[in-house]
């Protein structure tokens, strides 16, 4: 792969992008420092903070986000505009936080860790926090808690040193400073095999109501799973909104996602319902997964979905040379030619296995239930 600069001229007339890219994230912290990277990123972030409202004056839109695999800057906007501000924003590649700064903004990371588990999507995270030992970009609290700021200036020396990527979209007058500088390679780092127990599995919902994930690993490519998810729970005619809801009342929404995260991607089905109709959903989902019928007319509708998905995902698909596995939107290309026979294949398999391995996650009032 490609590493360093890497400039296009963009097919959006006018359109310019600066997007920097950090080898970090969830797959290179330990025991004690999980949640260091989004720590990074917020602090690293401060370098543009004096130019904030001017960036929003010229209509730059602009942001960062820490995930398992990097932290991404990025500024999209007029290229005329970015041309005025690039000197300004490309100080996030030298900037060094103060102690102070970090431990303010310590603080306000771990109120967005608070507000964060205090969803009942919170489930979600953790099935891969206590399944895979996957804490992901948002860390573990207490690790958080105790970071110093000595770690952490040691933490940046190493993985924000050098950025790993650096793509430029639009003409730019600092072409020859980008091709200046060091680039970093990608490293390959392996998990600890270490089990935490549930210490972690925090749950702060209010909510009456239990929300509740069938769910199980599949090998399926992301592209199916996708397909799959819409298939089961897109719009009012979707099987499990029929099943749970219309013909049953057991439940007001229901959805079907699958959790990416790295190689891992555990398919669930969701739903929030009332404590004395729980054992009710549950064995609703099971006998719709043990009689699943389908509809081809529905099978070709959502491939229309899937066409639009892609018609949109097209019209931004510059011509970037990035890890296409880390930063890629999911390929829909394969499924345009999809038979209704090979997917009425798929989902045979796809129940047989969500029936042979599905675990049950179930959460209400900060109380912890699993139900394996």
């Amino acid at each position: 792969m490609k590493k360093g600069f890497n400039q296009i001229v963009s097919n959006i007339p006018g359109f310019g992008s600066i997007n920097i890219f950090y080898n970090a994230g969830g797959k290179v912290e330990k025991e004690g420092t999980r949640g260091i990277s989004h720590l990074a990123e917020h602090l690293l972030f401060k370098a543009v903070d004096s130019i904030d409202e001017k960036l929003s004056a010229h209509g730059i839109k602009f942001n960062a986000l820490t995930s398992e695999d990097y932290v991404y800057f990025y500024f999209n906007g007029l290229n005329e505009s970015l041309r005025l501000f690039e000197r300004d924003i490309l100080k996030i590649l030298s900037y060094i936080p103060s102690k102070e700064e970090f431990e303010k903004e310590k603080k306000i990371v771990l109120s967005e860790y608070s507000n964060v588990f205090s969803k009942q999507n919170a489930i979600f995270p953790n099935i891969l926090r206590k399944y895979y030992n996957r804490f992901g970009a948002i860390g573990y609290k207490k690790d958080v808690e105790e970071i110093t700021y000595e770690q952490f200036l040691d933490f940046i020396t190493i993985h924000f040193k050098q950025p790993t990527f650096i793509s430029r979209i639009g003409e730019t007058d600092f072409e020859e400073y980008y091709k200046s500088l060091v680039y970093s390679d990608f490293t390959t780092i392996t998990y600890e095999e270490k089990d935490y127990g549930e210490e972690f599995l925090e749950f702060n919902t209010s909510s009456i109501h239990p929300l509740i994930a069938h769910w199980f690993t599949t090998d399926l490519e992301t592209n199916i799973l996708d397909f799959i998810s819409l298939y089961l729970s897109s719009g009012l005619s979707s099987p499990l909104y029929q099943s749970l809801r219309e013909k049953n009342g057991l439940v007001y929404y229901v959805g079907a996602d699958t959790i990416f995260d790295g190689n891992i991607k555990p398919f669930c089905v969701y739903y929030e319902c009332e404590n004395k109709n729980k054992k009710d959903a549950k064995k609703v989902v099971k006998e719709l997964f043990k009689n699943l019928e389908l509809n081809e007319e529905r099978f070709e509708n959502i491939k229309k979905m899937i066409d639009v998905k892609l018609k949109k995902q097209n019209i931004f698909n510059f011509d970037t040379t990035f890890n296409k596995t880390n930063f890629e939107d999911v390929d829909y290309e394969p499924l345009k030619n999809l038979t209704y026979e090979e997917f009425q294949k798929i989902m045979k398999k796809f129940c047989k296995d969500f029936l042979k391995n599905e675990k049950i996650a179930i959460v209400q009032k900060g109380i912890k239930i699993w139900a394996l």
